[in-house]
């Protein structure tokens, strides 16, 4: 069972305020961030432990019946939570890949099954034996006397020592002797772990050099006796590794996936899975972005400062503000100083959604903020702040009639992070957004008013 948690990382972007720009793009110059999705956590080596929608997993029963249901057969509230019970014909088991000389824990939830037919002290048994001798290394009995619902968790431990032989256990759970009835405990969340969760090292949180960084990669808490085989996804170098501590290098940009198995030499104990998203920032700054309507046609205007290994710029429109298709391009100066640049589209319709993709000349491209050109009869007024934004963003929607609004929050590559409907009085609205879960790096706030305007973009920053 793979479980994630959020990793926020230094993100690094074009098009900054010019303020911001012309303190720190230079020293930024083709580099890259890692927006990671996902960080490795938890090791838990139980298949299904849960038992989601009475599903069995990788358990199997022995000389016996496996029972699973909502935990409201048995008392419980929940009926959207399944559990396994047993009694007295019932029990269930899962065979583990293991690594010898470790200590596991074994966690679980139990309670008594609430109903009259039930003994006042039902229990299981919880037992863990070597595949290959038939070592026990753990036999513990528990007993349940709760009289209401009580998913109480109990823990246990066991050791495989270093020398032994054995690569899988036998994770079983059985009815104790004394315990003849049809109606006993049921159990829920069953993990077993090793002493501490090992997770991926040597990439997380750093900015990074495109095609240039070499990045020296390791598996934190890992414990001894174990192989590696790891897999760095395309336009890696290399693209395997068999160490235990390999170095990678990325040259190019896009979504990525980094898996690291590590083997006791007969099975495959577990399988670290990493994805991320690998951008490049432009060598270049954007100094502004505006446009109008001139004669029934958009025209677009940017400037620029400082280009370096720049190539074009593909100018991009969308009617809805998600989907955006190129309806020309715009070649780049590439020399220092500063530059100014147009575009008309004669096929412009109010409102429209416009943006540019700056693209280099090793095949980098980096999206600009969106900027929404419409006929003074659509405009409504929004304000946005602050532009770097910590916990939260405040912006003001100023409207001359109710409505409901579609509230995006876009990332620089057009995925949406946050998306929300939100209702809009008459006059001056004003709204909060919590943005302390976003990973540091640019974003731009998105609203769509039908019946009012298609799209208004804000940028902004979270620090």
């Amino acid at each position: 069972m793979l479980k994630t948690m959020p990793i926020n990382c230094t993100t690094v972007v074009s098009f900054f305020p010019v303020s911001i720009q012309h303190a720190f793009i230079k020293c930024l110059f083709f580099f890259m961030c890692l927006f990671f999705t996902g960080a490795l956590s938890a090791q838990d080596l139980v298949v299904t432990g849960g038992f989601s929608g009475g599903f069995s997993g990788n358990w199997s029963h022995t000389n016996c019946n496996m029972e699973t249901a909502a935990e409201t057969v048995y008392g419980g509230t929940d009926v959207s939570n399944y559990v396994a019970e047993i009694d007295q014909d019932n029990c269930f088991q899962q065979t583990i890949c293991i690594i010898p000389g470790t200590t596991y824990t074994v966690s679980l939830k139990s309670s008594r099954v609430i109903n009259s037919l039930t003994p006042s002290n039902p229990g299981f048994v919880i037992t863990v034996t070597g595949l290959i001798t038939s070592t026990v290394f753990l036999n513990q009995t528990t007993y349940r006397n709760n009289t209401t619902w009580d998913l109480a968790t109990s823990t246990y431990t066991f050791t495989i020592p270093s020398g032994s032989a054995e690569r899988y256990i036998t994770l079983r759970f059985d009815h104790p002797s004394d315990l003849l009835s049809e109606n006993g405990v049921v159990l829920d969340d069953i993990e077993l772990h090793p002493p501490a969760d090992m997770f991926i090292t040597g990439i997380n949180g750093q900015t990074i050099v495109v095609r240039d960084s070499i990045y020296h990669l390791g598996l934190a808490n890992a414990l001894t006796g174990i192989t590696y085989d790891w897999d760095f996804d395309a336009g890696s170098t290399p693209a395997t590794s068999t160490s235990a501590t390999p170095s990678v290098s990325w040259n190019t940009t896009g979504a990525k996936n980094l898996s690291v198995a590590i083997q006791n030499g007969s099975c495959t104990v577990y399988r670290f899975g990493l994805s991320f998203l690998a951008q490049g920032t432009l060598p270049l700054q954007f100094t502004s972005l505006t446009g109008n309507v001139i004669n029934d046609k958009a025209t677009l205007n940017w400037s620029t400062f400082d280009e370096n290994n720049t190539s074009h710029f593909v100018i991009e429109r969308s009617v809805n503000g998600v989907q955006y298709e190129s309806i020309g391009t715009v070649k780049c100066y590439n020399m220092p100083g500063s530059h100014s640049y147009s575009f008309t589209d004669p096929k412009y319709s109010s409102p429209s959604f416009y943006r540019l993709k700056q693209v280099d000349i090793n095949g980098l491209a980096q999206f600009s903020s969106v900027v929404i050109i419409k006929k003074a009869t659509d405009v409504v007024d929004v304000n946005l702040y602050p532009s770097r934004a910590g916990n939260a963003v405040t912006y003001a929607i100023t409207i001359k009639q109710p409505a409901t609004a579609t509230m995006q929050i876009v990332n620089t590559v057009g995925q949406v992070i946050i998306n929300r409907s939100i209702k809009l009085s008459q006059g001056v609205n004003v709204q909060t957004l919590d943005v302390s879960q976003l990973s540091v790096g640019q974003y731009f706030l998105s609203l769509s008013i039908p019946g009012h305007v298609n799209g208004i973009s804000k940028p902004f920053i979270k620090n």
